[in-house]
């Protein structure tokens, strides 16, 4: 799947402290997919795209997607997990090498330069916010290369001490998306069902994973790899 170990490792810590609670549905009770996920017959999140690979493809989504509906309303969608516009959806193409970071930030700045007027609204920036996102993916690729496999010791590179914990039961049910949390059994069966989570997506089913269940954030990291 798209989504990397670096998501995984980006997140912050909820205000608060969620417990170690698990929620799990009895046996037998499929819980509801979230909100916005669309369902097919059979249960699973239905795909809203057509996925191709290669350059071609990769360079089409990002024509259309320098559009005022797509990057001249990033700032207003960025956080919305479904819709054809909520994302750029070029993280698959990204992660496989078809389409430069580079490429993408040169493209933005054109589209910025020539939409500068377009958006009346002060509170929103649409451009800087999507190059913003773009940075912290090169951040947390160059913090991989940095420290290389001590990323994956318990401690991390820090050699922080965390009470990272293994329950089988429970990672099964958060890759299978029978959390019995509606909001992350829809995105981890989209996941499923497409190979892709929307950006926020990520962040909601690794800040689960990681904060809420405590669980060890490289089996949600391997998963997301696999």
């Amino acid at each position: 799947a798209p989504a990397t170990a670096a998501s995984l490792v980006s997140f912050m810590r909820p205000d608060g402290d969620a417990g170690r609670r698990t929620g799990f549905n009895p046996p037998g009770r499929r819980p509801p997919v979230a909100a916005g996920c669309a369902v097919e017959a059979g249960g699973s999140p239905a795909a809203d795209f057509e996925w191709r690979g290669g350059e071609t493809a990769a360079l089409e989504q990002l024509n259309a997607y320098m559009a005022l509906s797509g990057l001249g309303n990033y700032h207003r969608t960025r956080n919305q997990l479904q819709g054809p516009t909520s994302s750029s959806r070029l993280s698959p193409w990204m992660a496989n090498g078809s389409l430069s970071a580079r490429t993408i930030y040169w493209r933005a700045k054109a589209f910025e330069k020539a939409h500068k007027t377009k958006e009346t609204d002060p509170r929103f920036d649409h451009v800087h916010k999507f190059v913003f996102q773009l940075s912290w993916r090169d951040y947390f690729r160059l913090y991989c290369a940095r420290f290389g496999p001590r990323v994956f010791f318990p401690g991390g590179p820090a050699r922080r001490a965390r009470p990272w914990r293994r329950d089988e039961e429970a990672e099964r049910r958060w890759k299978e998306g029978r959390t019995g949390v509606p909001l992350v059994d829809g995105l981890m069966r989209e996941l499923a069902a497409t190979g892709f989570m929307a950006n926020r997506g990520r962040y909601v089913v690794a800040s689960y994973f990681v904060f809420f269940l405590g669980l060890d954030w490289r089996v949600g990291a391997d998963w997301f790899e696999s």
